[in-house]
């Protein structure tokens, strides 16, 4: 369902003089009904981001610690430690710590969102 395509929020009946409350409730009800559609709409589409710059930031990190312990391996080889292979691991280092937060960041934002969802759903199935 697209945003552009959801009803309303309040049809034109609402403000009909000749509405009972069981209409008006009824109205209010299927107003609030679409609201929560199109915001949990959108958030279902923030959660789908979040779980995709995950997976990609969850890729990096696989592909730079493997790149830190092939790193800290070549330098463990050689007899002697290279202050050039000591300034590589030492890079690396860095760049997995900064991915590893990022990392976890994604996933609490995943977290909020896949709550958010859940709460949105929970009240699109029982408005009131």
């Amino acid at each position: 369902m697209n945003i552009e395509d959801a009803e309303d929020p309040l049809p034109a009946s609402y403000n009909s003089a000749s509405m009972n409350s069981a209409q008006i409730e009824e109205s209010v009800s299927e107003s609030i009904s679409a609201a929560v559609r199109r915001v949990l709409h959108y958030k279902t589409l923030q959660l789908q981001v979040a779980i995709d710059l995950r997976n990609q930031v969850g890729h990096d990190l696989d592909t730079y610690s493997t790149h830190l312990a092939l790193l800290v391996q070549q330098q463990q080889q050689q007899s002697s430690s290279s202050l050039p292979m000591d300034d590589q691991v030492d890079e690396a280092r860095k760049k997995v710590s900064k991915i590893a937060e990022s990392y976890t960041r994604h996933l609490a934002d995943e977290d909020r969102l896949r709550e958010e969802v859940e709460a949105l759903q929970q009240k699109l199935n029982n408005p009131f």
